[in-house]
């Protein structure tokens, strides 16, 4: 199980952007630029649940792509691309 163990949102150079830093029970460190999602992960840290989440490596930066809480379903904007079940019929040899 993987916690929130801190949550930090910082200034950068640009007055416009913040940057939130979150850091994982893991020890994994990520940042987002996403104020949007902000709230989100602030409420699962205050409440303290199991989370999931995916990070990517952009250049020396680890970029929080997202979190959930661990247990919820994951949706997907390619959950629209899968097709259902094939007949037989439908198959071309």
């Amino acid at each position: 199980m993987v916690y929130i163990d801190h949550v930090s949102t910082a200034p950068t150079s640009n007055p416009n952007v913040k940057r939130t830093t979150v850091l994982f029970s893991d020890g994994v460190k990520a940042s987002l630029f996403d104020t949007k999602r902000v709230a989100e992960i602030q409420t699962l840290y205050d409440e303290g649940v199991p989370v999931t989440y995916v990070t990517e490596q952009k250049g020396r930066f680890v970029n929080l792509v997202s979190v959930t809480r661990a247990g919820a379903p994951v949706s997907s904007a390619n959950d629209e691309a899968v097709p259902g079940e094939l007949r037989a019929d439908e198959i071309a040899f």
